[in-house]
């Protein structure tokens, strides 16, 4: 049973959580490439692989970056990812 003081949902609310969950989704799958990206056999190691991985994801980030404000927070999302990913790939490597 509803009153007449119930509010309807916010749809404002309802794209701001399912942004977050793609934002976090995108950062899962950027963590897990970073980790898994494979070597090339006969070309080059797999920290070549995951140096070529990192650029293509800041350079995305950048570009997502001045496609406008709305498009900041994805850029923020990649590009911290692919930084503490990167970070925690050369601490557990050394």
């Amino acid at each position: 049973m509803t009153s007449s003081t119930d509010k309807p949902a916010d749809p404002n609310a309802r794209a701001g959580q399912t942004i977050f969950a793609a934002q976090t989704a995108t950062v899962v799958l950027v963590m897990v490439a970073m980790f898994v990206v494979p070597a090339a056999p006969g070309l080059w190691s797999a920290t070549v692989s995951r140096l070529l991985f990192a650029v293509a994801a800041l350079t995305t980030s950048l570009v997502l970056f001045f496609l406008g404000n709305s498009m900041r927070g994805w850029a923020a999302v990649i590009a911290v990812a692919t930084c503490v990913s990167g970070t925690v790939l050369m601490l557990v490597e050394a």
